[in-house]
Formats: structure tokens, sequence, C-alpha cells
């Protein structure tokens, strides 16, 4: 029982604490980074046995002993408090737990930012979502699913954001009833005042600073994708909160938390009319060697399962340094929450980071956390390394789950948070990549694989389902008169689809069209009617269960396609070797940092890898020496000009251009005062006409490889003598400047009258009405992708397909022969178990090189139809015109 006089010291000074003034704390200034957890002398955070308003814990808790500042987390009931009298933290708790209404009191600790220092620019594009040795989280593969939702959002609580950041705007989280109410009026009444886009715990308003760490943190959750700027988040459409409060002290970071909380429960109560649908936070901060389980951080504990009650997965960061955290403590990512996920850096080589903690039973998985290229302030990118950069990965992956979720499970979040919350984190743990540098210390012995568990969430709880797959690939061209791709629908449960339901939607900019799926064997055909030439279409395909159930591929979004009769290809160069480039030209004047084609060695303004994921070669200004320093060879003195070889255009329709560049020009004294400038020559380099300027400052002047892509006929007329040139200068004193270039292609798109038609008619054979004869792939000769297509033939025998160059109308065994002499036969081929077969010719090849372009081709297949006695039997015919 807690000592009698203290009870009536306390009641009795309850008058002055009324009327004395309230004093403003400062979070303390974090002292230099040291081993284990400070503590911060002079206050504590207590919380209440039963619900406590402000007015009442200030009675309960009086001058001259206490003073509560302030309710940090009011559903936990928990407040910060002063101590006065100058009290140590260890007495003063050992006092207040003693007070019968008082659950705990715990101290307030100091927290620091979980990044280590930058390390030089390695990678020139993100290795985290792909790269060649897979050592990556395979976002390429998820993306096929969707590319996220504005609808979900991520609570970044770090030291702010740059909210304007050309490559985030779009993305950050926006607070309408704020946005449009009046400045200094809490419009939606959810208790902040002017919370726009978040919130600063440090100073307790709605202003958002710019931080370098915070920028980098939302940028790998949320840059946005897909808009020809910069870099591309884990989602590229997904909600950014940015909440200012990552370090300083415990209390600080309950004030941060408590807003995103509020913001979801908001949501829940309001059934998403208001609020916002906070899915996850990320939080690359902590506490060294601090034991989260005891007394004195159970706040830490308590807020996270608060937070997961309301369907928030907390990704937490654990400690930069080689460390077991499961024997010295960590703080957050030792902590027992269920709604934790615990996160640990790799490396592209998929190893766990020498600088990285981690544990068997506190750390939960790895994910690409070294050398990762994010958004900084000043519409800026930079490399770095660290679990700060791991951890938004797996943030970033929970919003973007949440958007490719079955409609079953975004149901199941809406009436049950917590349970979703418990089912999301074990989504992500059962579908890593099991690693055996990771084996034995995480719980889930691996690295984060997004698209995998984006496999297990588009069809979770495991109810009937319907999978879309295309035997020939997607698209990438569709003929303008009209072309069919083959889908297969696979069902989870057979006899659940309804076969009346699979329909294709396509729009090539004129407004959406729908076409049933017709089915062709094992198969479905998606028919495409008549698209505008050269434009892009949009297209994906829906099927229904017989629950009632709509599926659709992809999740969210549409595939895209050209619509042309071919895209031939007039050059592609990916700088393995020379071909016809050269370095040098009149006037250049540099002394260092020339051109030169090189596996390219890696500093803070120059890449360390070329851009042809299979390759190693690229045209860079001036190579280094390993570890040298970043203005070892660039660019002094002058300029420098790369030249490419010369293409012959003169018979492309409408040519296009593309090339992926890297610039930097932000480095050392004298940063952004130089350009790097691309121009085109229709004769030769006779004469030149400018592409593109990059710089001297804004996007494309911070490395990374961007892509540039324009048309020819818009700057010059296309010809026998198409050149390009590259000149990047040094013109301003104490600059770092470095260029680079990799993987030029030239294409051009046919519209030509290429077409397949139908015509002749199919006799029935002894299995069905008789055998169809079509064609997919491009009509295109230089697209080589022309494949025969034939259904509805008799199952299991060989066949031919054959082709002519004139008509006929004759009867041939049970069939009509419709293809004129002479007739050339393509290979044996044998149909399937369904009577379908395909076959791919190769009109480069003799003798089938008679195909030329503009020229027109008919083809019939012939088959056997085993029957007493045994015979033989033909297709229809189809009439082919080629392009180039």
């Amino acid at each position: 029982m807690r000592p009698l006089y203290l009870s009536i010291f306390v009641a009795g000074l309850f008058a002055l604490s009324t009327t004395a003034q309230e004093p403003v704390l400062q979070d303390p200034t974090p002292p230099p980074t040291t081993v284990g957890p400070v503590v911060i002398e002079g206050r504590v955070i207590v919380r209440f046995q039963e619900d406590t308003s402000l007015e009442a814990a200030r009675a309960l808790l009086s001058e001259p002993r206490y003073y509560v500042i302030s309710e940090l987390v009011p559903k936990l009931d928990l407040f910060l408090v002063e101590l006065l009298e100058g009290q140590r933290v260890d007495s003063a708790r050992a006092e207040l737990e003693a007070m019968e209404k008082v659950m705990y009191a715990s101290p307030d600790h100091v927290v620091n930012t979980r990044e280590t220092a930058p390390n030089d620019s390695s990678f020139g594009q993100q290795w985290a979502l792909r790269q060649n040795n897979d050592a990556d989280i395979d976002a390429t593969d998820a993306w096929d699913f969707g590319t996220g939702s504005r609808d979900f959002v991520c609570a970044v609580v770090d030291g702010g954001c740059q909210t304007n950041h050309t490559d985030l705007a779009a993305n950050i989280w926006v607070n309408q009833a704020e946005a449009n109410g009046s400045p200094g009026v809490d419009d939606d009444g959810n208790g902040y005042v002017d919370d726009v886009n978040g919130w600063n715990a440090y100073s307790n308003n709605g202003n958002i600073s710019s931080d370098s760490h915070g920028t980098h943190v939302c940028g790998t959750v949320g840059a946005v994708g897909n808009n020809g700027v910069g870099i591309s988040g884990v989602s590229w459409q997904t909600g950014v909160m940015p909440i200012s409060g990552s370090s300083g002290s415990t209390s600080t970071v309950l004030t941060a938390y408590n807003y995103a909380l509020t913001q979801k429960d908001i949501w829940l109560s309001t059934n998403g009319a208001q609020g916002a649908c906070v899915v996850s936070t990320n939080s690359s901060f902590g506490i060294d060697q601090a034991n989260c389980n005891s007394s004195t951080y159970q706040a830490w504990n308590d807020i996270y399962t608060l937070m997961g009650q309301s369907g928030i997965v907390s990704c937490a960061a654990t400690a930069n340094a080689n460390w077991n955290v499961d024997q010295v403590g960590d703080v957050p990512t030792g902590c027992t929450s269920e709604f934790i996920i615990g996160v640990t850096n790799t490396t592209s080589s998929d190893q766990k980071a020498t600088s990285a903690g981690y544990g068997a039973i506190s750390i939960d998985l790895g994910a690409p956390g070294t050398n990762v290229l994010s958004t900084v302030p000043t519409n800026s990118y930079a490399s770095y390394s660290g679990t700060s950069m791991a951890t938004p990965h797996v943030a970033g992956a929970v919003t973007f789950l949440h958007s490719v979720a079955s409609p079953a499970f975004q149901a199941h979040h809406a009436s049950n948070p917590a349970d979703a919350a418990r089912e999301m984190k074990r989504m992500i743990l059962e579908n890593v990549d099991i690693l055996p540098t990771l084996s034995s210390v995480t719980s889930s012995g691996g690295r984060l694989n997004l698209f995998k568990a984006a496999e297990e969430i588009r069809i979770w709880p495991g109810g009937p389902t319907i999978l879309f797959d295309y035997p020939s690939g997607r698209p990438e061209v569709i003929a303008p008169a009209g072309d069919t791709v083959a889908v297969t629908l696979t069902e989870s449960q057979p006899g659940t689809l309804d076969g009346s339901s699979p329909t294709l939607h396509y729009n090539d900019g004129s407004g959406w069209v729908t076409s049933q799926l017709s089915p062709s064997g094992s198969a479905w055909n998606a028919n495409f009617g008549a698209t505008e030439c050269s434009n892009t279409v949009e297209w994906y395909v829906t099927a229904d269960t017989t629950d009632g159930n709509s599926w659709r591929d992809p999740g969210t979004g549409s595939h895209t396609a050209l619509s042309a009769d071919g895209t031939p290809v007039f050059a592609s160069d990916d700088m393995e070797s020379v071909d016809g480039w050269s370095a040098g030209a009149p006037g250049d004047n540099a002394t260092t940092g020339v051109w030169v084609r090189v596996n390219p060695i890696a500093t803070e303004a120059q890449p360390g890898n070329d851009h042809t994921p299979s390759g190693t070669q690229c045209w860079v200004t001036g190579q280094g020496s390993n570890g040298g320093s970043v203005g070892e060879n660039d660019v002094d003195g002058g300029s420098t000009t790369l030249r490419s070889a010369v293409y012959d255009l003169s018979g492309s329709t409408n040519p296009t251009i593309s090339y992926w560049r890297w610039y930097s020009n932000d480095e050392g004294a004298s940063p952004n005062a130089d350009t790097f400038t691309v121009d085109i020559s229709n004769n030769g380099g006779a004469s030149w006409t400018n592409v593109e300027i990059v710089g001297p400052s804004g996007d494309g002047t911070s490395g990374g490889w961007i892509q540039k892509s324009f048309l020819v006929s818009d700057l010059v007329a296309p010809t026998a003598q198409i050149q390009l040139r590259f000149i990047a200068s040094d013109l301003g004193s104490g600059s770092i400047v470095e260029a680079a270039i990799d993987d030029l292609q030239i294409q051009d798109i046919d519209c030509g009258d290429c077409n397949v038609q139908s015509y002749c008619t199919t006799s029935p054979n002894p299995v069905g009405s008789g055998a169809v004869i079509s064609a997919s792939g491009s009509t295109s000769l230089n697209a080589l992708d022309f494949t025969l297509d034939a259904a509805g033939a008799q199952p299991n025998q060989f066949g031919i397909f054959f082709y002519g160059p004139t008509t006929a109308n004759a009867p041939f065994g049970d069939g009509v022969r419709c293809v004129g002499a002479p007739v050339t036969r393509l290979p044996v081929v044998q149909t399937d178990g369904f009577g379908d077969v395909s076959y791919q010719p190769d009109f480069s090849a003799a003798p089938h090189d008679q195909v030329t372009a503009d020229s027109t081709w008919n083809f019939q297949f012939w088959y056997r139809t085993p029957s007493s006695p045994s015979t033989f039997n033909l297709s229809d015919a189809i009439s082919v015109t080629f392009c180039q």
C-alpha cells in the first residue's frame, strides 16, 4: 500500500497545480551515439490503471513533486510527467509505481536515427527491386499484379520529408479537410490543427520539416513510379504520411505514433469517410542494447500492440551494429508485440550486412539496405546504407500488398483489423526467399520477396480463385486490324469458373471496349478488335467464380501494348563492343575525364555498374582507380565529346531513338555549375540539332540511370546519316562532373497494310466440326515472332503447315485444299490432346526467305484423321500480307 502521507500531500497541493504556469519542455539535443540506452533525466512516462483525463492526471500527480506535461496516447492513458525537486528517474519510478492508480512508470529514453553514412554510389539503378542475381525483392514480378493504391497509407515516423519533391509529391498523403480548410482551425475535428500532410511531434504542429534521412525513407516506400522521373518506390502509388518524431525521446516517438493511430481509428469508425487507412509504420530509429520487455520500456510494446489492434503493422529497423539483439537487447526490434516486423540489412549479394544487427528470435527477416538509391531533399537522389534503408522496403510492401489483396482480405481488414495485421505479417514472413546467411540469424530465415507474398494475398483466404496466364506471353504489339491473345484460366477448385464471364477489356484511347473470351481447346482467346495504329492500347482480363467473386489481371491498372503491324529495330547497342562509336572531336579541351568505354568503378558521382542487366561495359567520362577519390578522373578543364555510329534511317517510317544516360554535377566545391548536352545530326555531323541539355541543376544532375526517348522527325528528317553526340563539360571551378551512356536503341513503328484474313471453309473430322487456322505475333518480318496456330484438329496426330502464293478450291482427302501451287511445306508437328498445335516459321532462313515484305502468302494445316480406312483432313486457310 502506498504511504498515507503522500496521498494527503498530493491532494492538498492540487490547487497549486491548476494555477501554475505550464512549462515548455523541449526535446533534448541527442548526445553522441553511445552503446546502450540513454535515460533522459527529469521526466518519466506514466500509464494509469483506468481511463484518466489530463486534468485528473494533474490532480493525482501535482507540484511540488510532479508536473504532468501532456497526454501522449489517450487510449493507453499514457502521460509525460516532469520530475520536480531534482528527483532522479529511478527513485521517482519506485514512488509512482507504489501509487494505487498507476500501472507503471517508465523512463523516457534518447532515440537515435538508424542511419549509417552514405557509401560511394556503387549501383546505377535500384538493385533492391530487381537485379540479375535475384538478390532482390522481385518487385517487377509483383508489379504485374498491380502497382499500388493511394488508398493505403504508410506512416513514416522520421526526421521529416521534402513533401514537394518532384518524385514524391503526388504520393504524399493529403488531409483534404485541412488542405481546403481555414488556417489555424481544426477543420476535421481530429484534435490536430492544420495537419495537411502529417504531423510534427517535435513542435506539435503540421509543419513537416525537410529531412534527408526521412526523405530517403519516404522515397523507398513510395516514390512515384512510371512517371519518367528519378526512381520508383516499392509501391508506384501509395499514401506516404510523413510524421516528424523519430529521434530525441521516447515521448516524442509515442506522440508521433499516436497521430498515425488516431487517423486510422477515425478511418475505421467512419467506414473510410474520414481519417486515413494507415496500414504500416516505418521506424528507422531505436535505443541500442535496451531490454524492450522490461518494465522500463513497456510503453513501446503497448503502443505497437494498440496500433496492431487497429490493423497497423509496425516495421522496425534493428541496430546498425553486428550484435545479437536477442542477447544484448534492442528497442524497438526486441519488443515482443505480435504486430512488429523486425528488419535487418542485406546486400546486393544476399548477405547480411556486417554492420547490421541480428537475432533468431527478435529479427524477423532481411531486406535490401546497402547502397540503396532514393530521394533526398532539393529534388535530388542519393545512395544510403543501413537498416534504415532496409526497413522501408518492408513498410512499403505492406501498403502494396493491401492494394493487390483479394476482396475477401480487404473486407477482413475493415471488419477485423487486428487479425488482418497478423495475417499480413504471417504472409510476409512465410513467403521470404530462404537464404543460408539468414537461416540462423532471423526468425524467418530469409529476405523479403514482394512477389511471393503478393501471390498469396491475392487469393486469401484460399477460396475459389482464378489464376491467369498467357502461354505465348503478353503481347508488346497488337495488330491494328485486330489480334488474338491466348489466355489460360486456372481454377483453384475445378468447376468454380463461371464459363460465361471471361472478358477482355481494352482501350486504344477512344474509349473502353469489352469482348467476351472464346474457348480454344485448353485455353481461351482474347480477341482485340481494330485499334488505332501507333496508339498505346490498355487492356485487362476479368473472370468470375460461381460464388460471385470477380478476378482480374492485373489486379489494378492495365497491361499495355502498342497498336502496330510491327516495331522493327534499326539498331540496338548495349556498348559491350565499340560498334562505330568514337571519343573526341575538334574543340575538345578537357584535361581529364575524357570518354572511355569500360566496366565502371563507382564513386559518389560515377556509376558502379553499366545499365545493361547482362552486360558490364558502358561509356563513361574517365575511369578512376578502386578506392580513388570522387574527383580522381572526372571531367576537368573543358569539354569531352562522344559520337555514336552513323545510322541509316532512310527506310524508316516513324523512328524513335532512346538511350540511358547518367549525369552528376552536384558534388565538389562548385556544384550545379555545368551542363550535359546531347545533339543529333542527319548529315553525318556536318550540322547538329539539340536533343536535350541536362543541368545545371534540377532533375538528372545527381547521378542515376535515366532513359531519354524522342521521335527523330520532331527534330530532323530521318536520313541515311543519323548520328548522335554527347558533350560533358567542366566550366566551373572545383566542379565534379561525371557522365555515362549505355543501351541505345532505334525503333520504327510500322502502320502499313499488313493483315491476316481468313478464307475457305473447314471440313468436319471424326472428333469435331473441323480445324481452324489462325496467326499470332506480328506480321513484321523484323519482329521474328509470327506464329501459326491450329485448333480443333485430331488430337495427338501428325500434321504440317504449308503455304503458297496463290489460292485454290480443290477436294483433298476429307477436306478442301485452299492453297494453290507451288506449295512449300513446313516441318512436321504433332497436335496435343486437344487437337491444338503451333509453329513459328523462320522467314530469315532458306527456303522460307522467299517470304518478303509487302508480299501476300496463303497458309493451311494438313493433319491425319485415323479412321477406317485412315485418311487426312485440312483446316480452313488464312491470307497474310507481311511488312518489313
